[in-house]
C-alpha cells in the first residue's frame, strides 16, 4: 500500500497536482480504520515497513489498493481533444 501511495504522490508531484486518498491504518488501539491523506508536491512522504505480519494483515485493503494504482494510471494518460462543436466561424472572440 504504502508504495502504492509513493508511486502515486511522485505521479501527482511530476505534474504539479494533488489529490486526496483515502488509506487503511491501525489506530492506538489497535484497531483498523481508513485516513484521508491530501498528496501534493509540497509534502514530504515516507513510508516504514509494518514488520509484524498482524500489523500487516490488518493494514490489507485490496479496494484502496485498486483506487490508488488505477489514479496512478488515469493520471498517466495523456489528455485528450475534445471537439468543438461550434464552428471557429461562430465564435465571437471579444466576448470569450
Amino acid at each position: 500500500m504504502a508504495d502504492a501511495v509513493l508511486a502515486y504522490w511522485l505521479t501527482l508531484a511530476e505534474d504539479n497536482r494533488a489529490d486526496v486518498v483515502h488509506v487503511p491504518y491501525v489506530t492506538d488501539e489497535g484497531q483498523p480504520s481508513h485516513a484521508s491523506i491530501t498528496l501534493s508536491p509540497a509534502m514530504v512522504l515516507a513510508a516504514l515497513e509494518p514488520g509484524d505480519g498482524t500489523l500487516r494483515t490488518m493494514l490489507d485493503d485490496a479496494s484502496a489498493l485498486v483506487d490508488i494504482r488505477s489514479r496512478i494510471r488515469s493520471a498517466r494518460l495523456p489528455a485528450q481533444a475534445v471537439p468543438c462543436e461550434t464552428p471557429p466561424s461562430a465564435l465571437n472572440w471579444d466576448e470569450l
